[in-house]
């Protein structure tokens, strides 16, 4: 039960940020705003959430990851309580400043920590991974449409006090003693040693997925709008892609060797790009969603690659999850260049620009795998 209570604390870290993030922006865009300056929030947050990521590898440690995690949730609930205030288009800049630090300093250490939770347990990399990635896709997707339900000072303030209970529910966990592993043989949990460090093919593909996925967020709504439907209809879109990908990585929890294996490599990337297609060319509400769950399938495997390649050589994993999470911020950097290119009427263009760039990313994937596994054979 332990270990599962664990994985609520990176459900509550992605409801504030997505709410922060995506209120900050609807605020700017309610006040009149031009469009570069609510561009600039997704902007500024990862500049920032990239090198306060990387700075972390020299921090993290199992012993004050739970610290961290506390300091990262407080500093969340600070920062969404002041923007509840409604503060001038600069002191809204510095606190989203302040949100990519503590966002850096609780993704880092949590990974660290879930893993050091887990121990040589049954599942040690492969339990944490699926966990992971379904307990941040249900923040992520929950967030900005619980928080519209409210005023937009009422959301901050709700986000605030979720970051609040969270950092005083890590130092509870403190104060008690972590289970001892359990006592096992290495056949039976999950021994890749086998395999040579493959967490620079998590970085490819993993960050060309998050750089197609943020820049998602983006373009949904705006291409749904461009084919003649309400802007809702990709806000919609992009919940159910979020829900999907949650489900389906908590379906991976008892996977064993595949992420190893060429074959789901390349349905990965047949899913992504069919889903990309459909969105980009559909003209019927029906192929957003098909789209959508189409892309939250192929999401949903490739961070879990992404997490499980930085887990499964245990001496490297404290840099590998903190330079994943330098990827994340880069990747979101990049996905900037995706509305630059919406403002010129090109949304369909990059969708399916990504749809290409996934493919060919994930199918030099799968040949690096099957010469792995070949070499093993």
């Amino acid at each position: 039960m332990f270990r599962l209570w664990v994985y609520l604390f990176p459900i509550l870290e992605n409801f504030i940020l997505y709410g922060i993030l995506i209120g900050s922006a609807q605020s700017l865009a309610a006040s009149g705003a031009g469009g570069i300056y609510v561009t600039a929030i997704t902007a500024i947050w990862a500049a920032v959430y990239s090198p306060a990521a990387f700075a972390m590898t020299r921090l993290v440690s199992e012993r004050a990851a739970q610290r961290q995690i506390a300091i990262g949730l407080g500093g969340l609930s600070l920062c969404a309580l002041a923007l509840s205030e409604d503060p001038d288009l600069l002191w809204r800049y510095m606190l989203i400043v302040a949100t990519g630090i503590f966002s850096a300093v609780f993704c880092v250490p949590f990974q660290v920590f879930m893993k050091a939770v887990e121990g040589d347990t049954p599942g040690a990399v492969v339990r944490p991974t699926a966990m992971y990635t379904a307990a941040w896709s249900f923040g992520a997707a929950a967030g900005p449409f619980i928080l519209a339900t409210f005023s937009l000072r009422l959301g901050f303030w709700f986000c605030a006090l979720l970051g609040a209970i969270g950092a005083i529910g890590i130092t509870r966990f403190r104060s008690r003693s972590i289970p001892q592993p359990v006592s096992i043989t290495r056949k039976h949990f999950d021994d890749f040693s086998q395999y040579p460090d493959v967490a620079w093919l998590g970085w490819l593909s993993g960050g060309i997925c998050i750089l197609v996925a943020s820049s998602m967020r983006m373009l949904l709504p705006y291409q749904a709008a461009k084919s003649g439907f309400s802007p809702d209809l990709g806000t919609m879109a992009l919940a159910a892609m979020f829900t999907v990908q949650a489900v389906a990585a908590l379906s991976l929890i008892r996977s064993r060797r595949w992420m190893f294996r060429p074959g789901p490599a390349v349905c990965g990337a047949l899913t992504g790009a069919a889903g990309l297609i459909a969105i980009a060319l559909g003209r019927h509400p029906f192929w957003f969603y098909f789209g959508a769950v189409l892309y939250g399938l192929h999401s949903a495997q490739f961070y879990f690659y992404f997490v499980c390649y930085a887990l499964a050589t245990p001496r490297r994993s404290a840099r590998n999850v903190a330079i994943n999470e330098t990827v994340v911020g880069a990747a979101s950097m990049l996905s900037i260049a995706a509305g630059m290119l919406t403002g010129t009427g090109n949304a369909a263009g990059t969708l399916l620009g990504g749809a290409l760039l996934s493919a060919l990313v994930l199918l030099f994937q799968a040949f690096v795998l099957k010469r792995l596994v070949s070499r093993r054979a």
